[in-house]
């Protein structure tokens, strides 16, 4: 029996430096182990001494490995401490990289357009992460965020068409803009509830996204935030605030329920525009103005829009003129004054003038 057992441990061994590499590279681009699994060691790296016994990795050099971890030491015995701004741009022959517990920051851009990479580890002593870090990364499918992660950066994850789900732990307060735009397959995010500011065109263009509910803790909503979200039917808004942005769900044609909480004073330039699947429009009586196109084009609210002060309104045109003064106690004309007649204009309450 263990005649046998050293013969079968024989031939893993052997199989194993093959595949690895210590007998013929050529055999394996990746240079991972296809028995043992182990990612390349990165050999080839370039890296940037601070002075300090520390460094970062700075460029791919002549690392030939689709999938490696970086390592935690440079070949001088600094310690790797960082990832530069676009130390990996475009570098599409990355399909995997494992980052190892030693960084504690990764710079703007460090993966922009690396259009194979498939999945990415990043540990929790990771604090600072730049933006735009893996926009255009077309291939990457999920990511977990370190539980430091304070904000999601400006277009952090821009253009990766291919995610479908993403953690963003409780320490997230901040989504900066575009950072999930044109995230095509992302169906569904879990908004932490320390979250406070959703930037411009955070989630726009997120085709697959179907139901939000953004957390009461949250009191800006910015322009754009998610138009264009084709599939999106169900937004729970967020009861602290204050405006809905411009164009924050401009061609959610699929919508068909987003409540404007009592708290809402504004309502921003063609916020709701091509909701043609808008079930109800509930205008409360704090809104103090309703910007032009607000609602337009929201053509199955005919009927059903509902103002709490039907009283005092007026439309002004772009100069700022006063052009009629609303009667809104009928309320079958409701949805045709917003949505139609006078949906060009600038809505203001006389209360609040």
């Amino acid at each position: 029996m263990k005649k046998i057992f050293f013969i079968v441990l024989c031939i893993l061994t052997a199989l194993c430096a093959v595949s690895c590499g210590e007998t013929d590279t050529a055999k394996n681009e990746n240079r991972a182990c296809t028995v043992c699994g182990l990612l390349g060691a990165g050999d080839g790296l370039v890296f940037e001494s601070g002075g300090n016994g520390e460094c970062s990795v700075s460029g791919l050099g002549t690392c030939a490995d689709a999938e490696f971890t970086i390592p935690t030491f440079s070949p001088s015995g600094d310690k790797v401490t960082s990832i530069a701004p676009r130390a990996f741009y475009n570098c599409t022959s990355l399909v995997s990289v494992h980052i190892p517990d030693t960084v504690a920051s990764i710079g703007d851009g460090a993966f922009t357009d690396c259009k194979n990479l498939k999945s990415i580890t990043v540990h929790d002593t990771v604090t600072s992460i730049g933006k735009e870090v893996f926009l255009g990364c077309s291939e990457l499918l999920d990511v977990t965020l370190p539980n430091t992660t304070a904000s999601v950066g400006e277009g952090m994850f821009s253009g990766c068409i291919k995610l479908e789900t993403v953690s963003l732990p409780s320490s997230v307060t901040a989504i900066e803009k575009n950072a999930f735009s044109s995230c095509e397959s992302l169906c569904g995010i879990t908004l932490p509830e320390n979250l406070k500011s959703i930037g411009e065109n955070a989630f726009s263009a997120c085709l697959s996204l179907r139901d939000v509910k953004i957390p009461d803790t949250v009191t800006e909503l910015g322009d754009g935030a998610f138009a264009e979200c084709a599939s999106l039917e169900s937004v729970k808004l967020s009861a602290s605030i204050t405006k809905i942005g411009g164009y924050a769900f401009k061609n959610c044609k699929a919508l068909k329920k987003a409540d404007i909480p009592s708290c809402v004073t504004e309502i921003g330039t063609e916020a709701f525009w091509d909701c043609i699947s808008y079930e109800r429009i509930v205008i409360p009586a704090s809104v103090k103005i309703i910007e032009k196109n607000a609602f337009r084009n929201c053509g199955e609210c005919d009927g059903t829009a509902r103002f709490e002060k039907t009283d005092g309104w007026m439309c002004f045109d772009s100069s700022d003129v006063v052009i009629d003064p609303l009667d809104l106690s009928d309320k079958r004309q409701n949805a045709i004054f917003i949505t139609f007649l006078y949906n060009d204009f600038t809505w203001k309450s006389s209360y609040f003038m």
